[in-house]
């Protein structure tokens, strides 16, 4: 998922992708078919656009740094044996989130630190206080 593109930028993104993370985690976790998992939050530029030819077949394609560290993070806990079922965040998603979101600091990967949250514990509890 992203947030921000297309000019539909608000000042807690960070916080809604965090919170969309879990709640994403959460849902996936009571899926009969599917094990628990990790998921990976990262802050930063992405290119996001459509690729493809028009009117045969389109998608929206998302690449950047930011989506590696992402998965570098998520991948991070399963080879460590930390703790499955969580959502982990790098630094700038930590900063940026920490006003409605509560995180702990867990380990430094590749020169960047990670952090799991820890606040709220379900997605019901974050309502915006900015205009959509």
């Amino acid at each position: 998922c992203t947030w921000g593109a297309s000019k539909a930028e608000h000042e807690d993104d960070a916080a809604r992708a965090v919170l969309c993370a879990l709640c994403v985690r959460k849902e996936l976790g009571s899926l009969d078919f599917c094990c628990d998992c990790n998921v990976g939050v990262g802050t930063g530029k992405a290119f996001v656009g459509p690729v493809g030819v028009p009117a045969v077949r389109q998608e929206c394609l998302v690449i950047g740094k930011v989506l590696e560290t992402a998965a570098r993070i998520k991948n991070w806990s399963r080879s460590c044996g930390s703790s499955i079922g969580k959502v982990y965040v790098d630094r700038r998603t930590m900063r940026n989130a920490s006003g409605k979101v509560r995180f702990k600091y867990k380990a430094l990967l590749r020169g960047e630190a990670v952090y799991e949250q820890v606040e709220p514990d379900t997605c019901l509890l974050y309502t915006s206080d900015a205009a959509d």
